[in-house]
């Protein structure tokens, strides 16, 4: 009986896992829920594509947005716009993301559908009818554009009904099949049995037992799911019905905003470019924070998909040499810097000017490649894989993603501008740190993490989504951890969100740099960080830190849970890692180098 019960559960997980698995589909195709990052070095050759008149609207623009962060005040000051297409995780007041609110429409849009929304503005600016006719064209192609993207949430609506239908017929066949058991208990319990027959009654009810509560630990995460799609159900009832419509007004406001700008020009003094494109800027940064690197035949899809919605801006030729063109290397900034050098310095802006390409290419690449430290990531979602190396879950990564800027500061190699495990191994002595009440705790890296930035090395692609899923398996399964939350799916199978915890913290230290030595964990905390930071010391990498909290001291961390915590990198650059309750971060670090181009 309970293997014929166990195979009926395993058909049902099978049925749920792929109603996971299709909802993660759709939340990727209709939702950009998570910002990996495309390679800069992919940008060699993208402005090219776009004719002279048109290269306002390249995607190297909205890099460039991003990267300065332009369309992040905007959204700090207040503006309708980036307040409808993006958020700022308020946790941190660090994370600026594309909306994932599926009561907004923009968190379906696809690189094609920025794509036509950039060509109906600048038709509207090419223009030359009055401006009440000019609107009303503008009016016309949006709401066209957002009509088919009215059809593809409809679609959406429609297969979450016909799984929460699945889910719900499910859901009463296991509760009909422990009505039979709780019956079946029942008159086992009370059919009359000999003294000699006990044991075998016993054994029956306690399988009839096992069944039972096999079948009632499975409606949890079955109801679970039924309250979170009906619960999505009305945010996208909500996006078809006056989101769209608001999104459209806000568009129009926007480009009207800026049209006023460009009449209001005056004798000698003009208004500037990008104040007249800001609606673009908005929507190419957007476009950068929602495209996604891809394996196969064409990695740049999602930009490819963008360039064909503006098919008579572009060049075709140079569409395709982009699509095959090798990527930007190291090579070609030291021979941008070569070539800038041999260039009198009163006429180096107007030959930046003609090479805005390597120009800005250069100047990411200068920061990326001769800082001393690695760029810092944020948070972005990881997909975690459960104790039961079936079933997959999509959860926050705060603690996680903190930790890997952690070692990404400690592992990386300024040098080479890459992580390197075997540098910091080899420039280690054998004996980590001594002190006076301890023996010594030796260094003993963990092989899971040494086999990560085995295969991660590049620093190009640090929010890459592969890297965040990958980086949770580092930090799953260790002794002690306290996890954000046991799972649903049944009483035996472990989630692995690391909760944000100062505990944690050390305990993750002590297993990935010391083995999981136990006198590290019988130290006073203040005594814990010193061996951490002495440990993680070299010569050309001096580690130290202090507490930020004022009303805290180094030797009271006994009994605290959060707190914030300050290193120095060689006494000159210095970042925090702030522990609070439900949210962990270590904010963007801006390094003391050079100045650049």
């Amino acid at each position: 009986m309970a293997a014929d019960y166990h195979d009926e559960i395993m058909e049902h997980n099978k049925k749920k896992v792929s109603c996971r698995l299709y909802i993660s589909f759709l939340c990727l195709f209709f939702a950009h829920t998570t910002h990996t990052e495309v390679p800069f070095t992919w940008l060699l050759g993208i402005y090219a594509i776009m004719h002279p008149a048109y290269r306002h609207l390249s995607p190297i623009n909205g890099w460039l947005c991003a990267e300065q962060k332009v369309v992040e005040k905007m959204y700090r000051d207040g503006n309708p716009l980036v307040k409808e297409l993006f958020y700022l995780v308020q946790e941190d007041n660090v994370s600026f993301r594309p909306t994932i609110l599926k009561s907004k429409p923009a968190s379906y849009w696809t690189p094609a559908t920025i794509g036509m929304i950039v060509a109906a503005i600048s038709a509207y600016r090419e223009n030359t009818a009055i401006e009440e006719d000019k609107k009303t064209a503008l009016r016309i192609a949006l709401a066209r554009i957002m009509q088919q993207q009215r059809a593809l949430i409809q679609t959406h609506k429609e297969e979450i009904t016909k799984f929460i239908t699945t889910k719900k017929e499910t859901l009463r066949d296991i509760t009909q099949q422990s009505k039979t058991l709780r019956t079946r208990i029942g008159q086992a319990q009370r059919k009359p049995c000999t003294y000699e027959q006990l044991n075998q009654k016993i054994a029956e009810i306690e399988r009839l037992e096992i069944d039972y509560n096999f079948l009632a630990g499975t409606r949890k995460p079955i109801e679970k799911d039924i309250n979170k799609l009906e619960y999505d159900l009305k945010f996208i009832d909500r996006a078809l019905q006056s989101g769209i419509d608001n999104l459209i007004g806000y568009f129009l406001d926007s480009v009207q905003t800026q049209s006023s700008l460009k009449l209001r020009r005056t004798g000698r003094r003009a208004v500037k470019a990008d104040q007249v494109y800001t609606t673009e800027s908005i929507l190419l940064t957007l476009l950068w924070m929602i495209s996604n690197p891809r394996n196969g035949d064409v990695p740049k899809q999602d930009f490819v998909d963008y360039f064909n919605q503006l098919s008579v801006m572009i060049d075709n030729d140079n569409l395709h040499q982009w699509i095959t063109t090798p990527v930007y290397t190291k090579k070609d900034y030291l021979q941008f810097n070569q070539d800038l050098d041999a260039i009198k310095p009163d006429m180096r802006k107007q030959y930046m000017a003609q090479h805005y390409e390597q120009t800005i290419l250069a100047i990411k690449a200068q920061m990326l490649w001769t800082s001393p430290i690695p760029p810092i990531i944020t948070p972005s979602g990881a997909v975690y894989t459960l104790s039961d190396g079936t079933h997959t879950e999509r959860s926050p990564d705060c603690m996680e993603t903190a930790f890997r800027n952690f070692f990404n500061l400690i592992l990386y190699n300024a040098e080479s501008s890459m992580f390197d495990t075997q540098r910091f191994i080899a420039a280690h002595q054998i004996t980590a740190h001594r002190t006076d009440d301890t023996e010594d705790i030796p260094l003993h890296v963990s092989q899971k993490l040494i086999n990560f930035y085995d295969r991660y090395k590049c620093v190009t692609n640090l929010q890459a989504s592969e890297l965040y899923n990958a980086w949770t398996e580092i930090t799953k399964k260790i002794p002690g951890i306290v996890y954000m939350k046991p799972t649903e799916y049944a009483p035996h199978v472990r989630f692995y969100e690391v909760k944000s915890f100062f505990p944690n913290m050390l305990k993750i230290c002590n297993y990935l740099l010391f083995g999981n030595n136990p006198l590290f964990n019988q130290l006073p905390r203040d005594k814990q960080l010193d061996i951490i930071c002495n440990t993680v010391s070299r010569d050309d990498f001096r580690l130290s830190w202090d507490i930020v909290d004022a009303d805290v001291e180094k030797n009271q961390l006994t009994n605290i849970d959060y707190v914030t915590l300050k290193f120095w990198i060689n006494e000159s650059n210095s970042f925090e890692w702030r522990l609070k309750k439900g949210h962990s971060v270590i904010p963007p670090i801006y390094a003391k180098n050079e100045s650049l181009i």
